[in-house]
């Protein structure tokens, strides 16, 4: 697969959703140039979307907390192969 996902719940990315990285560029802004590989559970930390990122934390009680910096993760790229309810992934081609 070429890691886009289809949005299937008509929903918009929602703060606290859980999220699985598998083998994913994790990066440490919105506009970083290169990022870290990473697998695991996250979770988004607000659900908006900046230069086509996303934030992520790695607890559900972190989602929304400030100050950003102490919370946050870091950045994966919407488009990116990560799964939640209601996301599919298309296949190649």
């Amino acid at each position: 697969a070429n890691g886009n996902v289809v949005f299937s719940n008509g929903k918009s990315y929602a703060k606290g959703a859980k999220v699985t990285l598998k083998n994913t560029a994790l990066y440490a802004s919105a506009a970083a140039k290169t990022g870290v590989k990473r697998s695991g559970t996250y979770y988004l930390y607000d659900g908006i979307v900046v230069n086509g990122r996303m934030r992520v934390t790695t607890k559900p009680e972190f989602c929304g907390n400030t100050p950003i910096g102490k919370y946050v993760t870091g950045w994966v790229n919407k488009s990116q192969n990560f799964f939640y309810p209601g996301v599919v992934k298309t296949a190649p081609g």
